[in-house]
């Protein structure tokens, strides 16, 4: 198959898009905070691309998920870290490292809550010790640093 797209002499300027109705002001305001921030971005739709392709720039692209949500007290918390394995497939893998256990509410009806490691070995932070870069220390006391690969077995 070949595809054959013809490209305006101008580009379209965030104005433009603006104007257009392709893009609101938020969103143009977001995406060029990512910009700045040097943020990792995937545009997608209308490019012409697989959703397979797509699927294996996500996999490579992302390394953590932060899932945050309202709960049922009104307060937003973090209730999921999962880490981005890579992609078999058509299938983008997963982990999740820390979940939110909800344990019960107090006299004023907040949520008592704990996050707790799944018992899934973090590849983050293991490439953090990997890399001698300093791991905060509540992570540090989940997830030691593991034995250096070749070391001898004392």
């Amino acid at each position: 198959m070949l595809t054959i797209r013809k490209f305006r002499r101008a580009p379209f300027t965030v104005d433009d898009l603006i104007r257009l109705g392709t893009m609101t002001v938020e969103a143009a305001a977001l995406l060029d905070a990512c910009v700045r921030s040097r943020a990792n971005i995937l545009i997608s739709g209308g490019t012409g691309l697989p959703v397979r392709a797509i699927r294996q720039q996500i996999g490579s692209a992302i390394d953590v998920i932060v899932q945050i949500a309202r709960q049922r007290d009104g307060a937003r918390r973090v209730t999921s870290i999962t880490e981005v394995i890579g992609t078999e497939g058509d299938v983008v893998t997963m982990q999740e490292v820390f979940a939110l256990d909800v344990r019960g509410t107090d006299s004023e009806g907040r949520l008592i809550t704990e996050p707790r490691s799944t018992g899934v070995r973090s590849r983050t932070v293991d490439r953090m010790w990997e890399l001698d870069l300093p791991v905060p220390e509540p992570l540090a006391r989940l997830l030691p640093r593991p034995p250096r690969r070749g070391a001898a077995a004392r």
